[in-house]
């Protein structure tokens, strides 16, 4: 058994290495063990912090997609000056915003009025 100290850093080890291997080498601890309790939901649970600014790009998309719903991924990724990747911006739309990427269906309108109605909305 393991104390609750050593499971945070052979964790925290393993976030910084991202190698089960290397940190069995370092910690001596067995592979399936630390990856166990990487993956566990029950046990330690400690925030990857390769992200720190993933409140701030929540943020972001979400003031980007009020603007216009329709920006594609690589548009936000140029709205970010392309600090972020694109498998970056979709993961954080997809489980922290809970959006899909579901195509939208062009309808064409014969009612000018109608139009500019919507547009106004």
């Amino acid at each position: 058994m393991f104390s609750l100290d050593a499971k945070i850093i052979t964790i925290r080890i393993y976030y910084k290495l991202n190698n089960f291997r290397l940190v069995e080498e370092f910690t001596k601890i067995s592979k399936s063990t630390i990856c166990r309790w990487v993956n566990s939901k029950n046990n330690v649970k400690i925030e990857n912090d390769k992200n720190p600014n993933k409140q701030n790009i929540i943020k972001v998309i979400k003031e980007v997609l009020i603007y216009n719903p329709l920006f594609t991924i690589k548009e936000i990724q140029k709205f970010l000056n392309f600090e972020y990747s694109y498998d970056l911006i979709r993961n954080v739309m997809k489980n922290e915003l809970n959006m899909t990427f579901k195509k939208t269906k062009w309808q064409q309108y014969t009612n000018l009025e109608k139009l500019k109605d919507l547009q106004n909305f």
